[in-house]
């Protein structure tokens, strides 16, 4: 959960200088890690309000959002000539899978080693879902590898969506430097297809495409045609605040399923308006641009990829240590007691890993991609014929 010039994936830094959005990617990553956490053991009923609250799904969705608005920014900025897309497509390449592979092999390691020796009979139905064994097979394990299956990984089904999005926006760039209407006419197509046929193709595809344009769309549009000339520092706050607070609480004030169509918009245009307004109205947060939020929004990637694994191993070693343990505390206790340790865990091993493997992918991407234009340059240059 994600560009030539940016650097950044759905769960990655952005060289746009914009601190505010970055820390945002952060905490909705935390949203992630709890929401999982706290969602795998069985509880009680009326828990299910408190997991609604913890809105992972609105999370994915500010995710996508962002990752389309700063593609979007950095795609507009292009000239669209061949060696620019390459080097597109060589940074984005660079961008995601260093960490994923990293991520997938310590996945494999738990699964083949802990997941299926450790049962955990106190885990909810939900958690039960994962880490199917009849898909412990090679096709499988490389597919998930490849971030084109959520085995290892289950949250890595993201990255699918986010790998089709990087290679369909060049598009939507061409579009929006060149044929503004016809962007506008793809944005509202694929609005159209999210909430009449969304979440009838392979990830959901169909359902989150709009999440990136939304994204892109917000780089194109003007706050003085659609705003008061004079929005103030207050108003803004209020706007933030209010659209988060919509953004966290309402679906658990409806009994709507996770891949409801409507209110996917709904949350999609939320998190869009909470960007909009950093990103074009030049709103800043003193909060949101304090060191911990802006270091959080960098390890962000690493977080959301290794949190899963991070959070398996620890209740695999609770289990173990105290088998008694979960019925004692009770599903929602041990759910707390697990966020806590699994947060307390993860963010140093993201935070070296985001320092000894995303870093070094980015500067690989770059690298590679000015190697090659270097190269075209040199292939297009006229040779000096002699006398």
């Amino acid at each position: 959960m994600i560009a030539a010039g940016a650097d950044t994936c759905c769960h990655g830094t952005t060289t746009d200088h914009i601190l505010e959005l970055q820390s945002i990617r952060g905490i909705a990553s935390l949203f992630v890690v709890v929401g999982h956490c706290i969602s795998f053991y069985a509880a009680p009923a009326w828990w299910n309000l408190f997991k609604h609250i913890v809105n992972t799904k609105a999370a994915v969705e500010v995710f996508f959002v962002l990752s389309g608005y700063v593609l979007g920014r950095s795609l507009y900025k292009g000239d669209f000539s061949r060696t620019s897309l390459e080097a597109y497509y060589i940074k984005r390449i660079a961008r995601i899978y260093p960490a994923l592979l990293v991520a997938s092999a310590v996945a494999l390691l738990y699964v083949s080693l802990v997941h299926f020796n450790v049962p955990i009979p106190a885990q909810s139905q939900w958690m039960s879902e994962r880490f199917r064994a009849e898909r412990f097979t090679i096709i499988h394990i490389a597919a998930s590898f490849l971030g084109l299956l959520a085995f290892l990984i289950p949250p890595v089904w993201t990255i699918f969506v986010e790998l089709v999005a990087s290679a369909l926006l060049p598009l939507a760039g061409i579009l929006m430097a060149n044929r503004v209407v016809l962007f506008w006419v793809l944005v509202i197509a694929l609005v159209l297809v999210s909430v009449t046929v969304g979440g009838s193709v392979y990830y959901n595809v169909d359902l989150y495409l709009m999440d990136f344009a939304l994204g892109a769309a917000i780089v194109l549009i003007n706050p003085a045609h659609i705003l008061p000339k004079v929005l103030t520092t207050h108003r803004m706050t209020v706007v933030v605040v209010l659209a988060t607070a919509l953004l966290i609480c309402t679906r658990a004030s409806f009994n709507v399923g996770p891949r409801d169509r409507w209110m996917h918009l709904y949350e999609s245009a939320l998190a869009a308006l909470i960007i909009f307004t950093f990103a074009k109205m030049g709103f800043r947060s003193k909060p949101l641009r304090s060191r911990f939020f802006v270091w959080l929004g960098d390890i962000s990637y690493s977080v959301y990829l290794l949190h899963f694994t991070v959070m398996c191993l620890t209740a695999a070693v609770l289990q173990i240590a105290c088998p008694n343990a979960i019925s004692t505390l009770g599903g929602v206790v041990a759910g707390l007691l697990l966020s806590v340790v699994t947060i307390c865990v993860v963010l140093p091993l993201s935070a070296l890993m985001y320092q000894k493997v995303e870093l070094p992918g980015i500067r690989l991407g770059k690298w590679i991609a000015r190697a090659r234009t270097v190269d075209v340059t040199a292939e297009r240059a006229p040779v000096a014929r002699p006398l």
